[in-house]
């Protein structure tokens, strides 16, 4: 789980920015203190092509 404040704002800013295409959002400390942010590092990834 996150819990920098600034690590947090950032990954909620590329979600929104992801979902909405929008890139201008604020969030006070109340709105950063009432969800959780956590981060996945992936060690591999691996697929497969189809034709």
């Amino acid at each position: 789980m996150v819990c920098d404040g600034n690590e947090k704002k950032h990954g909620l800013l590329l979600l929104m920015k992801h979902t909405t295409q929008k890139s201008e959002w604020s969030f006070d400390d109340k709105m950063l203190n009432s969800v959780a942010v956590f981060k996945l590092e992936v060690e591999k990834l691996s697929c497969k092509v189809h034709d």
